[in-house]
């Protein structure tokens, strides 16, 4: 194999396109991108973004350590905050350190998607991405956020002063009881209204304007322009392999068909956090309050923890002095100061052309014009055949069927991709790791084809890949997930029901949990025909870990990789659950890929490919081969048809195959003693009814 095939710049300049279920180069050889988002402390950007993901004089160590965990694609965080903080003004420092990083990551080989991060729009509506002046430009206060119950920020807001936060309920109220309020923030009256605003306001706000022009086209038209600039300054990097269109774009309030009706994202029953219909976000927002008037912490169809009463007692507004609510304009209800004489005049507002009462495809009308607009400004800088990562609304299910993520009837691009995001949602909440049960994720396949169930008890490998091929069909091509991963808080049963671990700084309970969760969610993504790459969540080497109360620093999350205080000279030291994370796999083939699996939980770590190829001539599969699981015992490579040549520095393989079908298999020789392969069956047994409880269910 040709060196300049080993490197990304080939990847970036129009040279890799979809065709039917894989990215290719123009050479005929199918890659796989395995990513690593970079970084979840990139939400944090408090003045300004330089130093995050980590300073300029760390990048080459981190770097190292990726590759050696076998990413060849960094998802790179690039918040608009930290692009454009102030109106109209770009933070050219910080887009210099994008160049500079960018251009680390090009000498280790290491191609970048480019990823205009976002969380509940902004930190100041308990997320991250928009600035500040987004708010205020839609007429928003948003020091009056708090109180008036219109977003729940979390603790710290990521270092915000009390004046910026806003007076309110305590953080022990808003914070205090739920770890996560990130999902119940998308339906509160900030974020939806932002994004309602930023993909419909042309529509469903025209009388709302802003310098001369609707609210919508000055958000995208300032969203677009700051990353226009980013694209400007790192364009001359090859190893740049396109972008994101936005990370997890919410639907905002877009095909509701009931104002004044309660759901959870999904669209199901299940929730955490402030527990308000979108018709009782407005009314509290635009001043109204009173003791009835009430909210709780809830899960399920049962309320429990704190009860807030009162609310906005004192009659504030979230909107600024002189500007009115953006749905009272446009006669969505009227409000009033006691909360219970507001009234609903258009329950589904949401889900119709306010002219000319035709539904609307939320999708098509909506989303469409926005992808395009994106595409069109990144191929003209970064070059017309830059592939386009297209994320999909997040949790949209559950609303008017044209907001589902069906397919476009316009067809897409051979160098447009669909990148969705998947995770279990018992293993995102740090919940118990169970081997016979899943949750189905809130990421909706199409409206058209029957879901999964939401609760899969028996074969959950399958059940995870099976639902992965439900996502896939609401776009078309491959599908790249942009986030994927596991909270690294996930724990083993029973120390997940009484709260307590044995050894808890050693974490020896949690680690074999966490590996096993990991495992079983990597299997599944291996063994789906529709998975073109994938995207782990997260690499944050600030994160303290599952032990500390803030995780990886962003609303108490803990994703990391790697967490604690590590020895930078120590390629995996502070690592959890890397005997999954890292894997060998087919990092490029001019065949076609009919098996590629792994297994990091049995001893020998068996890997293996099975492939077709239809050339007349010898072919060439480089596979990526980790010394983490193949540095230590004899490590036995066996193919059916051809040769294999070892690059051990590279942890690559390269098998030389002819024509037809060929497997490769990997693994390392067993050679436990008896003593030591009784220890292995004592401890399968413990881990199977103290960890999984498997034995338990089936009796």
């Amino acid at each position: 194999m040709s060196a300049d095939l080993r490197c990304p710049g080939e990847w970036r300049r129009g040279n890799l396109s979809v065709q039917g279920k894989h990215l290719v180069t123009d050479l005929g050889l199918t890659v796989y991108l395995n990513g690593i988002n970079v970084s979840g402390s990139s939400k944090l950007c408090k003045s300004n973004g330089v130093g995050r993901p980590f300073i300029i004089n760390e990048a080459h160590t981190h770097a190292r350590r990726l590759v050696a965990c076998g990413f060849n694609v960094i998802r790179l965080l690039v918040p608009w905050e930290a692009v454009e903080p102030e109106k109209d003004v770009y933070d050219d420092e910080y887009l210099c350190y994008l160049d500079s990083l960018i251009g680390i990551f090009k000498e280790y080989d290491l191609a970048v998607i480019i990823d205009p991060h976002q969380d509940v729009w902004s930190r100041f509506t308990g997320g991250s991405g928009a600035p500040y002046w987004t708010l205020v430009a839609a007429g928003f206060n948003p020091k009056k956020f708090r109180k008036t119950l219109s977003a729940l920020v979390h603790t710290s807001l990521a270092g915000a002063s009390e004046n910026e936060r806003g007076a309110g309920p305590s953080d022990a109220e808003i914070s205090g009881a739920v770890p996560i309020c990130w999902s119940t923030n998308h339906d509160m009256l900030a974020c939806a209204t932002m994004f309602t605003l930023f993909f419909g306001g042309k529509i469903f706000a025209p009388l709302r304007m802003v310098e001369g022009i609707n609210i919508q086209d000055y958000l995208q038209n300032h969203f677009l322009g700051a990353m226009a600039a980013v694209f400007s300054k790192v364009a001359h990097h090859n190893n740049i392999l396109g972008a994101d269109t936005m990370n997890e774009p919410g639907a905002g309030f877009l095909g509701r068909s009931n104002l004044d009706k309660w759901q959870s994202l999904g669209g199901g029953t299940f929730g955490h956090g402030i527990k308000l219909t979108p018709f009782q976000s407005m009314c509290i927002g635009n001043g109204a309050g009173g003791t009835h008037v009430t909210s709780r912490w809830h899960a399920g169809p049962l309320s429990i923890g704190k009860k807030i009463s009162n609310v906005n007692s004192t009659l504030e507004r979230c909107w600024q002095d002189g500007v009115q609510c953006v749905w009272e304009q446009h006669g969505v209800y009227t409000s009033h100061l006691q909360a219970d004489k507001c009234v609903l005049l258009k329950p589904s507002y949401f889900t119709s052309d306010p002219e000319t009462g035709n539904p609307i495809n939320i999708q098509n009308q909506c989303v469409l014009p926005f992808w395009t607009a994106f595409a069109s400004m990144t191929r003209d800088i970064l070059g017309s055949h830059t592939l386009v990562f297209r994320s999909p609304f997040v949790f949209a299910s559950g609303r008017a069927p044209s907001a589902h993520n069906d397919k476009l009837f316009e067809p897409w691009s051979k160098y447009d991709v669909h990148s969705p995001h998947y995770y279990e949602p018992l293993s995102v909440i740090g919940g118990p790791y169970l081997s016979w049960v899943t949750v189905r994720g809130l990421n909706p396949g199409p409206s058209t084809k029957t879901a999964p169930p939401f609760i899969n008890f028996g074969n959950n490998e399958k059940a995870i890949q099976t639902e992965l091929e439900w996502i896939a069909g609401s776009g078309q091509g491959p599908m790249f997930i942009g986030e994927t991963g596991i909270s690294m808080r996930t724990r083993s049963l029973i120390p997940w029901l009484f709260k307590y671990t044995p050894d808890w700084k050693s974490g020896s309970w949690d680690e074999s949990s966490r590996q096993r969760c990991l495992e079983r969610l990597m299997r599944s993504i291996e063994s789906s025909g529709d998975v073109c790459g994938h995207a782990l969540w997260c690499y944050t080497p600030e994160s303290e870990g599952p032990t500390s109360y803030d995780g990886d620093g962003w609303n108490r999350e803990c994703f990391s990789l790697f967490s604690g205080v590590f020895d930078p000279e120590s390629t995996f030291d502070g690592g959890q659950a890397l005997g999954s994370a890292i894997r060998p796999y087919p990092v490029r083939t001019p065949a076609t890929i009919i098996e590629s699996s792994f297994d990091a939980i049995d001893v020998t770590r068996p890997y293996n490919l099975r492939v077709s190829h239809e050339g007349m001539t010898q072919a060439c599969t480089e596979v990526f081969f980790p010394s983490y699981h193949y540095d230590t015992g004899e490590v036995v490579v066996s193919v059916s048809k051809g040769y294999t040549v070892k690059h051990v520095l590279n942890q690559s393989l390269l098998w030389f195959h002819p024509p037809g079908i060929a497997c490769l298999n990997i693994r390392v020789s067993s050679c436990l003693t008896t003593n030591s392969r009784l220890k292995r069956l004592i401890e399968w047994l413990y881990k199977q009814v103290c960890i999984s409880g498997q034995w338990w269910w089936h009796g």
